[in-house]
């Protein structure tokens, strides 16, 4: 294999390289919506609607609960205390 063709390939990889980083931080993106919907009380089905997920791999993260966390509060603030 001559120099050209090793770059030419080399190219190749680090482009489908970086492809791959893209779609995994994108699925990591969506899950991590899909746990904040989740714990702000939405239903199952606006879940999957939102965020394109099966419905199975909604229902494993509901059933991992300990997972599903509030997120912070925008900007610094802190949530509202309910009123008792």
């Amino acid at each position: 294999m001559q120099d050209e063709e090793k770059d030419h390939l080399a190219k190749i990889i680090e482009g489908l390289n970086e492809r791959l980083a893209k779609a995994e931080g994108k699925a990591e993106g969506t899950l991590e919506i899909a746990k904040n919907m989740l714990a702000k009380g939405f239903s199952l089905e606006t879940v999957q609607e939102v965020t394109g997920l099966p419905l199975v791999e909604i229902q494993a993260l509901m059933a991992n609960k300990s997972s599903v966390k509030e997120p912070p509060a925008p900007y610094g603030r802190r949530p509202r205390k309910p009123k008792t």
